[in-house]
């Protein structure tokens, strides 16, 4: 039985977050394509939902270019879009399936900056009772981006129980 009352009874502390840093608000360049629906897989086997994919970023940070995917749901009020990264804190220092930066449609169309501190852990970080998603395969970083959010200081075994069987 799946009860999300249950988190209204728990009372999360702040996740800990990296220093802000100017190292880590980096010039991005959107590539918009025309919107494409596709399947995406999450960390469970067999669990799918509708993802939209709406375009690439091109950055540089530490010396290196990167492209990456940027995906995202409709919401009623418009386009919510995701940079979904992996980098090497993942399962160190931040949470193992990765951390994004959300932003409307509207407001990536108009950026000229990616700022890495704004980066967040999924609903998985802290309830064992969700799925998380994986990473597009060229959303991978191969160094430590120490920005945004940290690991959850709880242990997995102390996360917010939502299913009771």
């Amino acid at each position: 039985v799946r009860d999300p009352q249950q988190a209204l009874l728990r009372h999360i502390d702040d996740i800990p977050t990296y220093p802000l840093s100017e190292r880590w608000i980096v010039p991005m360049r959107f590539r918009e394509d025309e919107a494409q629906l596709f399947p995406a897989q999450t960390v469970e086997q067999h669990v799918y939902e509708t993802i939209y994919h709406f375009g690439q970023i091109e950055t540089s940070m530490e010396g290196q270019d990167f492209i990456f995917d940027v995906n995202g749901k409709k919401r009623p009020d418009g386009y919510e879009t995701i940079v979904h990264l992996r980098d090497a804190s993942n399962g160190k220092t931040t949470y193992g399936a990765g951390r994004f930066v959300m932003m409307m449609l509207d407001e990536i169309r108009n950026a000229t900056t990616l700022d890495l501190n704004r980066l967040v852990t999924f609903p998985c970080a802290v309830t064992n009772f969700v799925t998380c998603p994986l990473p597009p395969l060229r959303n991978r970083v191969p160094f430590e981006i120490t920005a945004g959010e940290q690991l959850p200081v709880e242990h997995i075994a102390q996360r917010i129980q939502t299913f009771h069987g």
